[in-house]
């Protein structure tokens, strides 16, 4: 059984970023919980399939643009620089997804196309970044275009996304109002083999950039009344789809057992240290209750728990026999010796370092080496 939730009065201390970004707002969106454990607590969080595949595919995009790469070689160089590609993902695919990135870009000369522009602008809740894909700024239609790409299997109407909405705003704020009289955003998802699928577009109005404002700044707001020296103050989602996902479930599920996380995660060297004495106290406190316990039912009898039983099972005596007695027996009644005595691994070892000629270390085999988790 789970432990159950608190609600204690606390001391009240606002959490506030040094700087913010879209990622992270829409991550107290989906989930304060979530955010608490990521943002306030600063708990590690693993980094994903898809996120791995994005980091990837984006840096490719990068050195086609800036560098003049082909696809395949942005590839390959981006494989490079982040180690290796995510298990189930196949390089000739993103590089296909790559050639179709490329087809789509704008070939005239007069176009300018930027990419991974990083966005900072100061706000009225303090600094807001972010990175656009791609810009595309077309003088013959008086249009900027801004490119979002979306790595994963699902597609979205780019009239749903605020994302587009608030990098245009933060893009728009950036130029100080300067740019293309259209303003277009896209979802690009490269993934997606239905070309009328491939991209969604919406017209950017100055009306969407006043809402995205609005947005972040509300958000903000929210997050800065959250008290950040109390968890319970962050509300779980409600949305279990949410949870699918996320890197705290286990937390979340369990809580914590003497301010300590169930998932056994530690975020810092002091909470691992903390973790490891518990964990000590801990055993000691279940050798005691083992011991009496086994003298309980030794005395008392069987105890029942839920359905099953702590009993007293005697186990089989188990015939002991020296070996050279054991040898001459077998020779006596012509049985094979061999069938009833197993190699000693410390004396194998040591003729192991007496093998000169490498015989026995032909033929012997090794066990895979077990890791366990030892304090001494």
């Amino acid at each position: 059984m789970f432990p159950k939730e608190q609600t204690t009065s606390s001391p009240h201390k606002s959490y506030t970023a040094d700087v913010w970004s879209y990622s992270r707002l829409t991550s107290f969106e989906r989930c304060q919980r979530s955010f608490y454990h990521k943002y306030v607590e600063g708990r590690p969080t693993p980094s994903s399939a898809p996120m791995m595949t994005g980091k990837i595919f984006h840096l490719a995009i990068q050195l086609m643009i800036t560098e003049g790469y082909s696809p395949d070689e942005a590839i390959s160089y981006a494989v490079y620089q982040e180690g290796e590609l995510p298990h189930g993902e196949k390089q000739t695919f993103i590089e296909w997804m790559l050639y179709r990135v490329y087809d789509i870009l704008p070939k005239d000369s007069y176009v300018d196309v930027t990419s991974e522009l990083h966005l900072e602008v100061k706000t009225a809740k303090g600094l807001v970044q972010g990175y656009l894909d791609i810009i595309i700024d077309d003088p013959r239609t008086n249009t900027t275009e801004i490119w979002d790409f979306k790595t994963g299997w699902t597609t979205t109407k780019a009239e749903k996304s605020r994302q587009l909405k608030v990098y245009a705003y933060l893009f728009h704020q950036m130029r100080r109002g300067m740019g293309g009289k259209n303003f277009i955003g896209k979802l690009i998802f490269p993934r997606i083999k239905e070309e009328k699928e491939m991209i969604s577009s919406l017209v950017i109005t100055q009306d969407d950039m006043t809402e995205a404002k609005e947005w972040l700044e509300d958000t903000i707001t929210t997050i800065e009344m959250k008290n950040a020296l109390n968890r319970l103050d962050w509300e779980k989602t409600k949305e279990r789809s949410n949870c699918q996902t996320c890197p705290f479930v286990s937390l979340c599920a369990g809580d914590y057992i003497h301010d300590l996380p169930s998932d056994g995660i530690p975020k810092d060297s002091l909470e691992a240290e903390l973790i490891g004495s518990f964990i000590l106290e801990q055993e000691q406190v279940l050798r005691n209750l083992k011991s009496g316990l086994k003298k309980w039912v030794k005395a008392e009898g069987n105890i029942t728990v839920g359905n099953g039983q702590w009993f007293m099972n005697e186990s089989v005596p188990k015939p002991k026999v020296d070996v050279e007695k054991l040898a001459i027996y077998a020779e006596n009644y012509d049985l094979n010796l061999m069938e009833v005595i197993k190699p000693d691994t410390q004396s194998v070892e040591k003729w192991l370092k007496e093998d000169e000629n490498g015989d026995l270390e032909a033929i012997v085999t090794w066990t895979k080496p077990r890791e366990t988790l030892t304090f001494k």
